[in-house]
């Protein structure tokens, strides 16, 4: 029940009494959480404007161009119908932001605030922010291509042999570059569909083959955006909670794999069905898109995450490559949410015949060595290279 305020006023000379069912006194605004958002790879502010945004109920966002952000909000509108006792109390509220940029993955946090709440659902003026510090902001992800070519005279022309295009080392970070900190190990992968949820160091990741499993092939009957977590099937036949789905195995760009959480149908099981997924699709997928079950086949060694990843990330950092080849198919667990599956592609190429070369979606690495191998003893050619996140391809010449 909201507190009633009773006032003396004067009208037209007289006192009169009132009653209103809210305080009109002017309240105080309070910074909640504050912080500084940063590009990871550089360790300053962004450079481009980020917009902050909370469904979190009673509060506002606010970001500068140098990247400090916070949440601020009145205390009786975060907390509204709650009567402070004697003594006063701390009231627990959880907080989501989201932080958007040009050029930047999305990221969503969530963090618990605690209020001390005092009379009139006031907080108390010892309340100290939560400071959240430096937020690294992910770059989105670059591909990197080019062309192994031999120069002859003042021309080029293909190399004849195919040449390996490999990393042997890479910098996360401008400051270890300058520092002359050695490179880290190469141990990076390029996952598709990108990572749905947050995953810690010391999550893991291991390969799982998949094989078709022997039930019809399905349909999706309505298109579905990206995002959504339920899925209309012409049938479900052979299909149940903890089953995996293949959906647009037609289209590589469109290809992903979700689990079932669960399925309604009719009685029958060849009419269709509603199947709930445990994590949203990736990808948008038009109506009558292949959705085929696949069987789970024996895992391979466990491979520890060596760096926290947000949701959107496509550059995974690992232990070691031990056991794993170009291209696998693998699971990704840890984090406290749904396990994942993903394709995954290590940063190496064979040029074509016209000494062409593309490695997957790179990001989150400041620096890296290219080496290509023209192979019989020849001599190596090396190449330092910084990735240039405005673009959506970086083009690299490799001229022997």
């Amino acid at each position: 029940m909201v507190q009633r305020v009773v006032r003396t006023v004067e009208v037209a000379g007289r006192p009169v009494r009132v009653a209103i069912d809210h305080d009109p006194s002017p309240r105080r605004r309070w910074v909640i959480l504050h912080g500084r958002l940063v590009d990871e790879l550089t360790g300053q502010a962004p450079g481009v404007s980020p917009v902050v945004t909370t469904t979190t109920p009673g509060l506002q966002a606010f970001a500068s161009a140098d990247g400090v952000f916070g949440l601020t909000g009145v205390a009786s509108a975060i907390v509204p119908m709650f009567v402070p006792p004697d003594p006063p109390a701390v009231v627990n509220i959880a907080v989501e932001l989201t932080v958007r940029a040009p050029g930047y993955v999305p990221m969503t946090e969530q963090r618990n605030v605690a209020l001390p709440v005092v009379a009139t659902t006031e907080l108390d003026n010892g309340f100290a922010p939560l400071a959240l510090g430096d937020v690294a902001l992910h770059r989105e992800a670059v591909v990197i291509r080019g062309r192994t070519a031999l120069a002859v005279g003042n021309t080029t022309e293909p190399v004849a042999a195919t040449v390996t295009i490999r990393q042997p080392g890479l910098w996360f970070s401008l400051p270890s570059v300058a520092n002359g900190d050695p490179a880290a190990d190469p141990n990076i992968g390029s996952l598709h569909p990108p990572l749905a949820r947050p995953r810690p160091a010391n999550a893991t990741l291991r390969r799982r083959p998949l094989d078709p499993a022997p039930v019809p092939l399905k349909t999706l009957l309505v298109a579905v955006p990206a995002g959504a977590t339920e899925l209309l099937l012409s049938d479900h036949v052979g299909l149940q909670a903890g089953h995996l789905l293949q959906i647009d195995e037609g289209d590589p760009d469109l290809i992903e794999w979700q689990e079932v959480a669960t399925v309604t149908g009719a009685s029958t099981a060849a009419q269709p069905a509603r199947v709930q997924l445990t994590l949203p699709v990736a990808f948008g997928h038009r109506g009558g898109a292949p959705a085929r079950r696949m069987e789970r086949q024996p895992a391979g060694a466990t491979k520890a995450l060596t760096r926290d990843a947000i949701a959107g990330d496509v550059t995974v950092s690992l232990a070691d490559l031990a056991g794993l080849g170009a291209t696998e198919i693998v699971e990704i667990s840890g984090g406290g949410h749904p396990l994942e599956i993903h394709r995954l592609r290590l940063y190496t190429a064979a040029s074509a015949a016209a000494g062409y070369f593309r490695w997957p979606p790179l990001s989150r690495v400041a620096q890296l060595e290219i080496e290509a191998d023209r192979g019989g003893g020849q001599q190596l050619l090396r190449r330092l290279i910084a990735p240039d996140y405005t673009a959506r391809e970086h083009v690299v010449d490799l001229i022997f």
